[in-house]
Parts: C-alpha cells; sequence; structure tokens
C-alpha cells in the first residue's frame, strides 16, 4: 500500500503531466489554424506550486492552475554510531623476581712446569755380567767376561782363560805381556771381572807408566815415601794389595767396576780426584 506522501506526490506528477499536454495540444492548434492563441503571460494562468492539491480555476482573464508541489520526504532518522569503546588499559604486570645470571667462573690457565734439569751425573759403571742359566763351562765364562771388560789391555797384550786355581783369581806376566784369568767356579762374574780389570791396570803400569807417574799416585795416596817399594822389591808376590803397585790396580778396578771388590792395605776406597788420575794413567780420560 501507497503511503500518504506517495499518493500526494503522484497526483502532483499527474496535474502536471494533464497541464503540459493541454498546452501541447493549444500549439498544435493554433499551427493548424495558422495563428497562435495567444498564449502569454498575461492570458495564461500562472502555475503556482501551492502545498494543497487544487483545482483548476480561471485567475483573470485566463485560466490559472494550482499544482500541488511534491512533498519534500521526510528523511528518515539515521543511526547513531555507536561509540567506538575506549580500549582499556593494561592491567599492570605483576612483579617478577628478577633472576640474577649466574657468576661465570674463568678457566683457570694451567701452568706447565719446566722440564727437571738434565742429568750432569756420570753413567754408573757397567754392572759385571751375571751367570747365565744356560749351562757354562770355565771358558765359556771367562770369554764372556772377557767381552764384558771396562780397560782395554795394552797393544800386543792378551788375556788367556785357565780353569781355577786355588788361592788366585789372575796373574800378569811383562815379560810375555800375557794376562791369566782363572774362572772357579766357586766365584761369581762380578769377582772375576773385578780381578781382570786389576790385571788390566798391571798391564798398564808394566808398558807406560813412568817414575814421576808412580809418586804423583804415592802423594796422591799418601804414602809417598814408598814409591821405591812400588813391587815390594821385586820377585814373585802371590798379593799384592798390600803394595803400592796392588794400591794402584785396585783403584783402577774399582773405579771403572764400583768399590764393593775394593781391598787395599794402604788406603780406602779411591776418592773421585784419585779415580780421575788413576784412569788417566791406564788408556782412560
Amino acid at each position: 500500500m501507497l503511503s500518504h506522501h506517495s499518493t500526494r506526490f503522484l497526483e502532483g506528477l499527474l496535474v502536471a503531466v494533464l497541464v503540459a499536454a493541454s498546452l501541447s495540444l493549444a500549439v498544435v492548434r493554433a499551427d493548424d489554424r495558422g495563428a497562435s492563441t495567444g498564449v502569454a503571460a498575461g492570458t495564461m494562468g500562472a502555475l503556482a506550486l501551492a502545498d494543497d492539491v487544487a483545482a483548476i480555476r480561471p485567475a483573470g482573464s485566463g485560466p490559472s492552475f494550482a499544482i500541488a508541489a511534491a512533498p519534500t520526504p521526510t528523511p528518515e532518522p539515521t543511526s547513531t554510531p555507536e561509540p567506538t569503546p575506549t580500549p582499556e588499559p593494561p592491567a599492570p604486570a605483576l612483579d617478577e623476581p628478577v633472576i640474577a645470571p649466574e657468576p661465570v667462573t674463568p678457566p683457570v690457565a694451567e701452568t706447565v712446569a719446566p722440564p727437571p734439569p738434565a742429568d750432569t751425573t756420570p753413567p754408573p759403571p757397567p754392572p759385571a755380567p751375571e751367570p747365565s742359566t744356560t749351562p757354562c763351562d770355565y771358558l765359556c765364562r771367562g770369554d764372556r767376561i772377557v767381552a764384558g771388560m771396562a780397560l782395554d789391555v795394552p797393544d800386543g797384550w792378551r788375556v788367556e782363560v785357565l780353569p781355577g786355581r786355588n788361592g788366585e783369581q789372575g796373574r800378569t806376566f811383562s815379560s810375555t805381556r800375557t794376562i791369566e784369568l782363572y774362572v772357579r767356579d766357586s766365584l761369581s762374574d762380578s769377582i772375576l771381572a773385578y780381578a781382570l780389570e786389576h790385571e788390566a791396570a798391571h798391564a798398564w803400569d808394566f808398558t807406560t807408566l813412568t817414575r814421576p807417574q808412580r809418586e804423583q799416585w804415592a802423594s796422591a795416596r799418601g804414602y809417598p815415601e814408598k814409591v821405591d817399594q812400588w813391587y815390594g822389591g821385586g820377585g814373585n808376590v802371590s798379593d799384592d794389595r798390600d803394595l803400592p803397585a796392588g794400591d794402584f790396580a785396585e783403584a783402577a778396578a774399582a773405579c771403572v767396576r764400583g768399590p764393593a771388590h775394593h781391598r787395599s792395605g794402604l788406603g780406602g776406597a779411591p776418592t773421585p780426584g784419585q779415580c780421575q788420575l788413576v784412569l788417566s794413567m791406564v788408556g782412560l780420560r
């Protein structure tokens, strides 16, 4: 169904259409008659827009029409936009405990110990050969002991290995330049090796030692007055360790084999200085 305002608008529009049609018809007729009907402002009624629909009525000398103006449509109420909600401020953060970082322990610098000082101690004397587990006769033992000698024999001298003799370990013969080693089962290899170094020192004494050297040795050992009895007045001596020559040979053996088997009737084991002296007289140092 049409509303009241729509109905009034249509009625006004219809009146306007009818008026326009009447005017057009009048013009056509005037053209047909060859004359104008003299529609003018003075003879035509004016078009007037009124608030209400009016009937066509004469106004003055010409017709006057009133056309109800179309009512102004009442604007429909506009909706008021809803206000934008104001965001609520964020809730204050709760105080959280502050965790302190763990302390970083710096790495401990490693210290490198300096290398120990070089050992300047002279090496110990070579050990005496020990008996082998393999069965070995006197000749086998003697050859092994000779091969391990610390002192060399002077040029032209030789060592002869013989079976053991009671009361003797070795003997040196200056006339034949021979050293005899008596290998006895009751004697260890270390004792026989010590006896062989003793006899080798006798060979150096017979071959190269001079009187001034003998006097030097006798003075170093503290018996300079005995230098004239170096060999005990000559002859065949079974045990020379109580004579200057025997003390000299014992000292040389002790300096290369150690003092374990040293025995001398003229003094104790040689000192380092005495070792240096005696070894210089037997082809060493």
